[in-house]
């Protein structure tokens, strides 16, 4: 038994090293203090961050605020450089054709309070989707933008996000990498209860 209880620790020991030699090198957790990515992340939500990543379009990305030294950004890559971004009646365009649009079951969102938001599926040509969260009362509009030389990034929220709409285009450089795990959950709002949101992957 002794025997079995050293092996035990020295596995503990070995997984807890490479865990924070992972978490040196290759990624970095984050906590949200806001509801832009509802519904895939909400408040009080730890996300980790993978810093070697090469993101693409349809991936959630942690950057440096363009105008803000110091301050954290996250938002989902739509658009690169050279591509042409527009929002029409709350419908995604992307280099002039509309991204395609589902709807999910169940198709609406509650946060916390009286709020209450539609979902939609946002689906690439890649086959990249996710949520979005949209007001079919109030539809977003943005005219078209093209992208220079950075990355466009949306909220997930879009009605009530702050994103590239607000700050511009982010470059490349100042991106910490993709957000891809939610570790653990915050108080828990919505759908899902915070112990079937804990350890699931990022859409």
């Amino acid at each position: 038994m002794r025997g079995l209880g050293r092996a035990a620790g020295w596995t503990l020991l070995v997984l807890l090293v490479a865990f924070v030699v992972a978490k040196f090198l290759l990624f970095e957790i984050e906590e949200l203090g806001h509801d832009y990515m509802a519904p895939n992340i909400l408040t009080g939500d730890q996300i980790a961050v993978y810093t070697r990543a090469s993101p693409e379009r349809g991936d959630v990305v942690v950057c440096e605020h363009p105008r803000e030294p110091g301050r954290r950004v996250i938002g989902r890559l739509v658009g690169v450089a050279g591509d042409e971004v527009a929002i029409e009646r709350g419908a995604l365009f992307l280099n002039g054709t509309a991204v395609a649009v589902t709807s999910p079951e169940p198709d609406t969102f509650r946060l916390t309070g009286d709020q209450e938001l539609r979902l939609v599926r946002e689906t690439l040509g890649s086959g990249r989707s996710w949520l979005t969260a949209v007001d079919p009362a109030h539809p977003v509009q943005m005219r078209e933008v093209e992208v220079e030389s950075g990355w466009y990034l949306l909220a997930d929220n879009r009605p009530s996000g702050t994103d590239s709409r607000a700050f511009g285009e982010v470059h490349p450089s100042l991106c910490k990498g993709r957000a891809f795990l939610l570790l653990l959950p915050g108080p828990g709002q919505g759908i899902t209860s915070p112990a079937d949101r804990r350890f699931t992957w990022i859409e």
